[in-house]
């Protein structure tokens, strides 16, 4: 009964010196239902819930926001905010465009710097943006309008750790250039001047073999030199120059554009690649509440889009 009293009296008192707010600090365990009526989602006077510190719990069915949706669980309707100490804003989920979700990372200033969301052509296709200090876009992965799956950024790299140095690593960049293509290389024997080289078949499932390429090198100089005389869907014929009888090893390499990218486009128009918010959120900035020590930890927002 004395417990009781006390929490009863505590919530009275914090009542009293914040109208409409509910505010917590230290350890707490609260059970039941709690309901909050927001009134200006971004007014510091506003219906507020504020969890300071300790080990706080809400147990139960605890809704912020104005739907009442699932149960035994935390629902917030439309937008979950969390700020430092100074009232920039660190993280957030929101609402995209489409009514899809949208979750961003922010940097100590405030700054977007990752968001996941939708992709501009359709709210059920995923996207990730990662943006530098001023806040551009400078490394993604997404699906695009055409239903594929998109990564991209300065450099594509590889890394492993360095063999014979410890404080070392080695990073290897990919090979660009202007189409989706593939490659397969090998080394194949001549006899009596020529030799059909034969595809692996999961490459010829790749590639498009009409847009096959070969190059080859003679593994010895007491020729004339040697030439793809034929390609085919299974493979190509090599035959050595100037009717050449030799038996030597060469080796060669074969590109080809993967199948369904035969009008792959290096130069393109700029799209909108990820939806932004319904709305974006005003900053909380430093006051006598926001960037105290007793109302920084969390901030939910019960603003509401519907």
């Amino acid at each position: 009964m004395k417990n009781l009293l006390v929490i009863f009296l505590s919530v009275f008192l914090t009542f009293q010196t914040h109208s409409q707010h509910l505010d917590v600090s230290g350890n707490a365990v609260i059970t039941g239902d709690i309901s909050t009526n927001s009134v200006d989602a971004y007014s510091l006077n506003a219906s507020r819930l504020y969890i300071n510190g300790g080990t706080n719990y809400l147990t139960g069915r605890t809704r912020i926001g104005s739907t009442s949706i699932g149960s035994s669980q935390l629902n917030v309707i439309s937008t979950l905010t969390t700020y430092n100490n100074n009232g920039d804003r660190l993280f957030r989920t929101t609402n995209s465009s489409s009514g899809a979700g949208y979750i961003s990372t922010h940097g100590p200033g405030g700054t977007e710097n990752v968001r996941f969301t939708n992709h501009s052509s359709n709210g059920d296709r995923g996207f990730m943006g990662v943006r530098d200090e001023n806040g551009a876009e400078q490394a993604g992965i997404f699906v695009n309008s055409s239903g594929n799956g998109i990564v991209w950024g300065d450099t594509k790299n590889f890394r492993m750790n360095h063999p014979e140095e410890e404080d070392k690593e080695i990073w290897y960049a990919s090979l660009e250039g202007p189409e989706a293509a593939a490659y397969l290389r090998g080394s194949a024997k001549l006899k009596n001047g020529k030799v059909f080289v034969p595809l692996s078949d999961d490459f010829r499932m790749v590639i498009n073999t009409a847009t096959m390429t070969v190059l080859l090198t003679p593994g010895s100089a007491d020729t004339y030199g040697i030439a793809a005389v034929d390609k085919t869907p299974t493979g190509f014929m090599v035959q050595e120059l100037a009717g050449g009888k030799g038996n030597y090893s060469f080796d060669w390499e074969v590109k080809g554009v993967r199948k369904g990218y035969e009008n792959y486009k290096a130069v393109r128009y700029k799209e909108l690649m990820g939806e932004d918010p319904v709305q974006e959120p005003k900053e909380l900035k430093t006051n006598s509440k926001v960037g105290s020590s007793n109302y920084n930890k969390l901030i939910y927002s019960t603003y509401c889009i519907y």
